[in-house]
Protein backbone atom coordinates (compact mmCIF):
# COMPACT_ATOMS: atom_id res chain seq x y z
CA UNK A 1 0.00 0.00 0.00
CA UNK A 2 1.42 3.39 -0.90
CA UNK A 3 1.67 5.91 1.57
CA UNK A 4 0.38 9.49 1.02
CA UNK A 5 4.04 10.83 0.82
CA UNK A 6 4.87 8.60 -2.15
CA UNK A 7 2.24 9.73 -3.79
CA UNK A 8 2.19 11.85 -7.05
CA UNK A 9 2.84 15.74 -5.83
CA UNK A 10 -0.45 16.96 -7.82
CA UNK A 11 -2.48 14.38 -5.48
CA UNK A 12 -0.92 15.43 -2.48
CA UNK A 13 -1.67 18.69 -2.97
CA UNK A 14 -5.19 18.30 -3.72
CA UNK A 15 -5.17 16.50 -0.38
CA UNK A 16 -4.27 19.19 1.03
CA UNK A 17 -6.00 21.67 -0.22
CA UNK A 18 -9.12 19.50 0.56
CA UNK A 19 -7.90 19.08 3.99
CA UNK A 20 -7.93 23.07 4.95
CA UNK A 21 -10.55 24.32 7.23
CA UNK A 22 -10.67 27.45 9.01
CA UNK A 23 -12.42 28.34 11.85
CA UNK A 24 -13.72 31.56 14.16
CA UNK A 25 -12.68 32.33 17.50
CA UNK A 26 -14.33 34.93 19.51
CA UNK A 27 -11.77 37.29 20.53
CA UNK A 28 -12.45 40.48 23.69
CA UNK A 29 -11.18 43.37 23.02
CA UNK A 30 -9.00 44.64 25.79
CA UNK A 31 -9.89 48.09 27.33
CA UNK A 32 -9.01 49.82 30.37
CA UNK A 33 -11.29 49.83 33.43
CA UNK A 34 -14.82 50.48 32.40
CA UNK A 35 -17.44 51.96 34.74
CA UNK A 36 -20.04 49.76 36.37
CA UNK A 37 -22.52 51.33 34.08
CA UNK A 38 -20.82 50.69 30.84
CA UNK A 39 -21.59 47.32 28.70
CA UNK A 40 -18.36 45.71 28.16
CA UNK A 41 -16.83 45.44 24.87
CA UNK A 42 -18.31 43.10 22.46
CA UNK A 43 -16.03 40.19 21.13
CA UNK A 44 -14.61 40.24 17.33
CA UNK A 45 -14.38 36.96 15.04
CA UNK A 46 -10.68 35.91 14.59
CA UNK A 47 -9.84 33.54 11.46
CA UNK A 48 -7.57 30.46 11.99
CA UNK A 49 -6.79 28.60 8.83
CA UNK A 50 -5.21 25.06 9.38
CA UNK A 51 -4.79 21.79 8.07
CA UNK A 52 -4.22 18.63 10.03
CA UNK A 53 -1.41 17.71 7.12
CA UNK A 54 0.71 20.89 8.23
CA UNK A 55 3.86 19.54 9.85
CA UNK A 56 3.26 15.65 9.62
CA UNK A 57 6.52 15.17 7.60
CA UNK A 58 8.66 17.65 5.63
CA UNK A 59 7.49 16.88 1.96
CA UNK A 60 3.71 17.26 3.28
CA UNK A 61 4.62 20.76 5.25
CA UNK A 62 6.39 21.83 1.37
CA UNK A 63 3.14 20.79 0.08
CA UNK A 64 0.84 22.83 2.62
CA UNK A 65 2.97 25.65 1.79
CA UNK A 66 2.92 25.13 -1.84
CA UNK A 67 -1.08 25.08 -1.50
CA UNK A 68 -1.41 28.48 0.75
CA UNK A 69 0.71 30.21 -1.87
CA UNK A 70 -2.80 29.44 -4.46
CA UNK A 71 -4.94 29.67 -1.72
CA UNK A 72 -8.17 30.71 -2.08
CA UNK A 73 -8.65 29.12 -5.67
CA UNK A 74 -11.84 29.59 -7.84
CA UNK A 75 -13.61 26.86 -5.97
CA UNK A 76 -13.47 28.85 -2.36
CA UNK A 77 -16.64 30.56 -3.28
CA UNK A 78 -19.60 29.14 -1.68
CA UNK A 79 -19.66 29.09 1.96
CA UNK A 80 -22.68 28.14 4.43
CA UNK A 81 -24.82 27.59 5.90
CA UNK A 82 -24.78 30.99 8.17
CA UNK A 83 -27.50 30.17 11.40
CA UNK A 84 -26.70 33.67 13.31
CA UNK A 85 -25.62 36.99 12.18
CA UNK A 86 -22.38 35.98 13.70
CA UNK A 87 -21.84 33.55 10.89
CA UNK A 88 -22.43 36.52 8.55
CA UNK A 89 -19.66 38.98 10.50
CA UNK A 90 -17.47 36.09 10.06
CA UNK A 91 -18.01 35.58 6.41
CA UNK A 92 -17.43 39.04 6.22
CA UNK A 93 -14.18 38.57 7.86
CA UNK A 94 -13.21 35.52 6.16
CA UNK A 95 -14.21 37.67 2.56
CA UNK A 96 -11.55 40.41 3.47
CA UNK A 97 -8.86 37.67 4.84
CA UNK A 98 -9.20 35.94 1.06
CA UNK A 99 -9.24 38.99 -0.74
CA UNK A 100 -5.77 40.88 0.79
CA UNK A 101 -4.00 37.13 0.25
CA UNK A 102 -5.29 37.37 -2.85
CA UNK A 103 -3.61 40.82 -3.99
CA UNK A 104 -0.43 39.58 -1.47
CA UNK A 105 0.10 37.09 -4.15
CA UNK A 106 -1.20 39.26 -6.81
CA UNK A 107 -3.59 36.37 -7.99
CA UNK A 108 -6.93 37.33 -9.53
CA UNK A 109 -9.60 35.54 -7.26
CA UNK A 110 -13.32 36.05 -7.83
CA UNK A 111 -14.78 36.68 -4.60
CA UNK A 112 -16.78 34.32 -2.61
CA UNK A 113 -20.02 34.03 -5.06
CA UNK A 114 -22.44 31.45 -3.13
CA UNK A 115 -23.60 31.30 0.59
CA UNK A 116 -26.43 30.17 2.13
CA UNK A 117 -28.51 31.17 5.17
CA UNK A 118 -30.82 29.29 7.57
CA UNK A 119 -33.56 32.32 8.66
CA UNK A 120 -35.38 29.85 10.73
CA UNK A 121 -34.64 28.65 14.94
CA UNK A 122 -34.28 25.37 14.89
CA UNK A 123 -33.15 25.24 18.72
CA UNK A 124 -36.56 24.82 19.84
CA UNK A 125 -37.63 21.38 18.78
CA UNK A 126 -41.19 21.69 20.61
CA UNK A 127 -43.39 24.96 21.32
CA UNK A 128 -46.24 24.67 24.19
CA UNK A 129 -49.39 26.14 23.49
CA UNK A 130 -52.24 26.01 25.73
CA UNK A 131 -54.51 23.08 24.37
CA UNK A 132 -58.21 24.64 22.99
CA UNK A 133 -57.36 28.24 22.63
CA UNK A 134 -58.88 29.38 19.93
CA UNK A 135 -57.23 30.56 16.60
CA UNK A 136 -56.58 33.65 16.10
CA UNK A 137 -54.33 36.61 15.28
CA UNK A 138 -52.27 36.15 18.79
CA UNK A 139 -51.37 32.66 17.95
CA UNK A 140 -50.35 33.81 14.34
CA UNK A 141 -48.39 35.98 15.62
CA UNK A 142 -46.70 33.90 18.40
CA UNK A 143 -45.80 31.16 15.39
CA UNK A 144 -44.01 33.56 12.90
CA UNK A 145 -41.59 34.75 15.86
CA UNK A 146 -41.19 31.06 16.76
CA UNK A 147 -40.21 30.34 13.11
CA UNK A 148 -37.64 33.10 12.53
CA UNK A 149 -34.79 33.61 14.09
CA UNK A 150 -34.98 37.35 15.43
CA UNK A 151 -31.47 38.07 15.14
CA UNK A 152 -32.06 38.19 11.53
CA UNK A 153 -34.38 40.73 12.09
CA UNK A 154 -32.76 43.63 14.25
CA UNK A 155 -29.62 45.38 13.91
CA UNK A 156 -26.41 43.31 13.53
CA UNK A 157 -22.80 43.48 12.67
CA UNK A 158 -21.97 42.18 9.00
CA UNK A 159 -23.40 42.40 5.98
CA UNK A 160 -23.44 39.84 2.67
CA UNK A 161 -20.38 40.98 0.51
CA UNK A 162 -20.65 42.52 -2.62
CA UNK A 163 -19.45 39.37 -4.61
CA UNK A 164 -22.09 37.43 -3.68
CA UNK A 165 -24.37 36.43 -6.91
CA UNK A 166 -26.04 33.55 -5.35
CA UNK A 167 -28.13 33.78 -2.06
CA UNK A 168 -29.59 30.19 -0.75
CA UNK A 169 -32.32 30.57 2.55
CA UNK A 170 -33.37 26.97 3.77
CA UNK A 171 -37.08 27.60 4.64
CA UNK A 172 -37.37 24.21 6.31
CA UNK A 173 -40.05 25.14 9.26
CA UNK A 174 -39.13 24.36 12.70
CA UNK A 175 -40.74 20.89 14.37
CA UNK A 176 -41.78 22.74 16.93
CA UNK A 177 -43.63 25.58 15.54
CA UNK A 178 -44.76 22.86 12.82
CA UNK A 179 -46.48 20.47 15.12
CA UNK A 180 -48.34 23.47 16.80
CA UNK A 181 -49.54 24.38 13.08
CA UNK A 182 -50.80 20.68 12.19
CA UNK A 183 -52.79 21.44 14.89
CA UNK A 184 -54.30 23.72 14.10
CA UNK A 185 -56.29 21.60 11.09
CA UNK A 186 -58.92 19.90 10.82
CA UNK A 187 -60.17 18.25 14.25
CA UNK A 188 -56.69 19.25 15.55
CA UNK A 189 -56.08 19.90 19.06
CA UNK A 190 -55.90 24.36 18.98
CA UNK A 191 -59.68 24.15 16.97
CA UNK A 192 -62.32 24.50 18.65
CA UNK A 193 -65.66 22.53 16.85
CA UNK A 194 -67.63 25.45 15.51
CA UNK A 195 -64.90 27.46 14.08
CA UNK A 196 -64.03 27.29 10.35
CA UNK A 197 -60.65 26.46 9.82
CA UNK A 198 -58.73 28.81 7.50
CA UNK A 199 -55.82 29.58 10.28
CA UNK A 200 -53.25 27.76 8.22
CA UNK A 201 -53.56 29.79 4.99
CA UNK A 202 -53.37 32.75 7.10
CA UNK A 203 -50.41 31.59 9.21
CA UNK A 204 -48.41 31.19 5.83
CA UNK A 205 -49.28 34.34 4.16
CA UNK A 206 -47.78 36.25 7.46
CA UNK A 207 -44.75 34.11 7.51
CA UNK A 208 -43.59 34.34 4.11
CA UNK A 209 -44.75 38.18 4.70
CA UNK A 210 -42.32 38.39 7.32
CA UNK A 211 -39.56 36.78 5.08
CA UNK A 212 -39.58 39.08 2.79
CA UNK A 213 -39.13 42.08 5.61
CA UNK A 214 -36.34 39.59 7.18
CA UNK A 215 -34.55 39.72 3.75
CA UNK A 216 -34.69 43.05 2.92
CA UNK A 217 -33.24 43.67 6.27
CA UNK A 218 -30.24 40.93 5.92
CA UNK A 219 -29.87 42.21 2.41
CA UNK A 220 -30.23 46.00 2.00
CA UNK A 221 -30.76 47.70 5.43
CA UNK A 222 -27.79 46.23 7.51
CA UNK A 223 -25.54 47.56 4.56
CA UNK A 224 -26.19 51.56 4.95
CA UNK A 225 -23.81 53.75 5.54
CA UNK A 226 -24.54 56.95 6.72
CA UNK A 227 -22.95 59.99 5.29
CA UNK A 228 -23.53 63.69 6.17
CA UNK A 229 -26.18 64.71 3.24
CA UNK A 230 -26.94 60.99 2.14
CA UNK A 231 -26.83 57.49 2.75
CA UNK A 232 -25.04 54.95 0.52
CA UNK A 233 -25.46 51.22 0.46
CA UNK A 234 -21.75 49.13 1.01
CA UNK A 235 -22.13 46.72 -1.65
CA UNK A 236 -24.59 48.43 -4.30
CA UNK A 237 -23.67 45.33 -6.63
CA UNK A 238 -25.87 43.05 -4.55
CA UNK A 239 -28.91 44.44 -7.26
CA UNK A 240 -28.20 41.64 -8.99
CA UNK A 241 -28.30 38.97 -6.17
CA UNK A 242 -29.89 36.17 -7.60
CA UNK A 243 -32.00 34.30 -4.35
CA UNK A 244 -32.77 30.47 -4.45
CA UNK A 245 -34.68 28.38 -1.87
CA UNK A 246 -33.79 25.39 -0.32
CA UNK A 247 -36.66 22.64 0.50
CA UNK A 248 -40.57 22.52 0.44
CA UNK A 249 -43.79 22.69 1.66
CA UNK A 250 -44.09 20.42 4.51
CA UNK A 251 -46.61 17.85 3.09
CA UNK A 252 -48.58 18.01 6.01
CA UNK A 253 -49.29 21.65 5.11
CA UNK A 254 -49.91 21.51 1.22
CA UNK A 255 -53.74 20.66 1.53
CA UNK A 256 -54.54 23.84 3.78
CA UNK A 257 -52.24 25.73 1.56
CA UNK A 258 -53.64 24.33 -2.02
CA UNK A 259 -56.99 25.38 -0.51
CA UNK A 260 -56.12 29.02 0.96
CA UNK A 261 -58.09 32.30 -0.66
CA UNK A 262 -56.89 33.92 -3.47
CA UNK A 263 -55.77 37.02 -1.71
CA UNK A 264 -53.86 34.93 0.76
CA UNK A 265 -51.98 32.57 -1.88
CA UNK A 266 -50.64 35.81 -3.81
CA UNK A 267 -47.78 35.77 -1.19
CA UNK A 268 -46.04 32.65 -2.61
CA UNK A 269 -47.60 32.26 -5.80
CA UNK A 270 -46.26 36.30 -7.07
CA UNK A 271 -42.84 37.00 -6.89
CA UNK A 272 -42.00 39.25 -4.06
CA UNK A 273 -39.75 42.24 -4.43
CA UNK A 274 -36.61 42.73 -2.01
CA UNK A 275 -37.02 46.18 -1.11
CA UNK A 276 -34.67 48.64 1.13
CA UNK A 277 -36.37 50.68 3.82
CA UNK A 278 -34.04 53.61 2.83
CA UNK A 279 -34.67 53.44 -0.88
CA UNK A 280 -37.77 54.07 -2.81
CA UNK A 281 -36.79 52.56 -6.04
CA UNK A 282 -38.02 49.42 -7.65
CA UNK A 283 -35.46 46.57 -6.66
CA UNK A 284 -33.99 43.48 -8.86
CA UNK A 285 -34.08 41.35 -6.32
CA UNK A 286 -37.27 38.86 -6.00
CA UNK A 287 -37.90 35.56 -3.84
CA UNK A 288 -39.60 33.43 -5.87
CA UNK A 289 -41.12 30.81 -4.21
CA UNK A 290 -42.57 28.81 -6.80
CA UNK A 291 -39.74 25.97 -6.34
CA UNK A 292 -40.65 25.74 -2.33
CA UNK A 293 -44.69 25.18 -3.13
CA UNK A 294 -44.39 23.21 -6.26
CA UNK A 295 -46.58 20.39 -4.33
CA UNK A 296 -49.39 23.27 -3.96
CA UNK A 297 -49.57 23.58 -7.40
CA UNK A 298 -50.09 19.47 -8.18
CA UNK A 299 -51.90 19.58 -5.02
CA UNK A 300 -54.64 22.50 -6.83
CA UNK A 301 -55.04 21.00 -10.38
CA UNK A 302 -55.10 17.33 -8.98
CA UNK A 303 -58.52 18.85 -6.56
CA UNK A 304 -59.58 20.95 -10.01
CA UNK A 305 -59.29 24.19 -8.28
CA UNK A 306 -56.80 25.13 -10.70
CA UNK A 307 -55.66 24.04 -14.55
CA UNK A 308 -52.08 23.38 -15.69
CA UNK A 309 -52.63 26.28 -17.87
CA UNK A 310 -52.94 28.31 -14.68
CA UNK A 311 -50.21 26.77 -12.63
Amino acid sequence: MRTLDSLPSELRQQIVLNSISYEFQEVIPTSPVLPADEEPPSPIPRIRVHTPLSGVCKILQADTQEVLRRWPDAKTGSFGPLETPWDLRCLNLLSRYFTQRATTLNRAWPGIQEMEIHLFDHRKTSWDYPKGQSIGYDLAAALQHECILREWSGDFEGWIPASIKVLKIDLTIPSGPLKVLDECGQGGAHVLEHERVEFQGKFWYHLFDQVVRTLSNIIWDNGFLNFPNKMEHIAPALENLVIETIGTAPDSQVYAMANTRELWRGKWEKKQEILSAYSSTDSKIVLDLSNYTRQIKAKRVELGLDTMENV
